[in-house]
């Protein structure tokens, strides 16, 4: 196992990640933390890439919402598409969350 050396942070909250090696493949594990450092959650993202800082902050944005919220994880075509899954996801959040506060 590698620590990366990047952070994101927005709003008080930081990703970083971590990798596991096997002999097969590297996971990617996506962390969340708070101000302190105190781990709050995963980032549900798929473990084979690693997000952009945008992403990141528009979880955020969205009140950081879980893959179950978002969906669930085994969706079809979900690890190909992740990505532009997340977005959509992250998309419907902010608007409903826009939408109740109108």
């Amino acid at each position: 196992m590698a620590n990366d050396s990047f952070a994101y942070t927005h709003r008080g909250f930081t990703y970083s990640n971590w990798k596991d090696y096997e002999d097969d493949n590297i996971k990617i594990f996506h962390e969340v933390h708070d101000r302190n450092n105190k781990y709050v959650c995963s980032f549900p993202y798929s473990p084979y890439s690693v997000p952009t800082p945008d992403v990141f902050c528009r979880w955020i944005d969205a009140g950081m919402p879980s893959a179950d919220k978002m969906g669930g994880h085994f969706r079809e075509d979900h690890n190909k598409y992740h990505s532009r899954w997340l977005d959509s996801q992250i998309d419907r959040l902010l608007v409903e969350g826009m939408t109740d506060a109108l």
